[in-house]
């Protein structure tokens, strides 16, 4: 049995193949059909191999704080990955980046965790969780806690270009963005997305809405959404549709126990833009 401080290599067969002290050593010696086992915390850069799965262990936390935390990059270029990320262990980014990256259309993600965390302050294009192409993205977390955008699955490439993510399947009991003091204009889930969410509550301490949809159809169950501090008509709870980026075929079908906009001025729980 390898020492819990360890990183991990294990085949297929069950054997263990090599024990390192970073992340970064191991991904040299995997391959596909492998699994990753992380055992200590890490601050380093997970960079995905395809083809190879990583298990963190309950309670162990991998950070970064010069970097993304998770990303499909190498060399510039973003690589296409089919893997799985799960056992429960803890995502941050302390450094101000992305949690997670990934930006290439063909790739095929699934997270399992307890939380993902973010101190990005809105003011670059880092998110908690970015993807901003993929062809599936399934998340399944007790919580995103961000000081941004917690979430953002898709991105609008300009004109009539759209990077949607073709399949999501987002599982979440609560987000929480901004606190108390925020002052940050940032929307807590923006979707340029298909698929389906279930997220018990929302809760969105920042000027922005709750969830952001703009392109795609998305099935989206959510207990409760908060806005705290909207304080201008176009802050609404959820937004449907976006200035300068509707085509008009954006679709969100949603089922709710509650809403809420809270703060002062003008403000809304739904506003929908269509063909700006």
């Amino acid at each position: 049995m390898p020492n819990p401080t360890e990183v991990a290599i294990i085949k297929r067969d069950g054997s263990i193949f090599g024990v390192y002290t970073t992340y970064t050593t191991a991904r040299i010696d995997a391959v596909s059909g492998d699994l990753i086992q992380i055992r200590s915390d890490l601050n380093e850069q997970i960079v995905l191999k395809n083809g190879v799965d990583i298990w963190i262990m309950p309670g162990v936390v991998v950070n970064n704080t010069s970097g993304i935390t998770i990303v499909d990059v190498v060399s510039g270029t973003f690589q296409e990955v089919h893997c799985k990320i799960y056992g429960e262990g803890i995502i941050k980014n302390t450094g101000g980046y992305s949690g997670i990256f990934i930006n290439n259309s063909s790739s095929e993600l699934s997270i399992e965790c307890d939380y993902i965390e973010g101190t990005s302050s809105g003011t670059s294009l880092f998110r908690t969780i970015y993807i901003s192409q993929a062809s599936r993205f399934d998340l399944k977390c007790n919580y995103i806690l961000s000081k941004s955008v917690a979430l953002q699955l898709g991105t609008f490439g300009g004109g009539s270009v759209f990077n949607v993510v073709q399949d999501a399947n987002i599982n979440v009991l609560k987000v929480e963005t901004g606190d108390s003091n925020s002052t940050i204009i940032g929307t807590s889930i923006v979707t340029y997305s298909n698929g389906f969410m279930k997220i018990n509550e929302i809760l969105c301490k920042n000027r922005g809405h709750c969830v952001l949809h703009v392109a795609g159809s998305m099935l989206a169950r959510i207990g409760k959404a908060t806005t705290v501090r909207a304080n201008l008509n176009f802050e609404s709870t959820i937004n449907i549709g976006q200035p300068g980026q509707t085509n008009g075929t954006e679709k969100l079908i949603m089922y709710f126990d509650e809403i809420l906009s809270l703060g002062s001025g003008s403000f809304l729980s739904f506003k929908w833009y269509s063909n700006w």
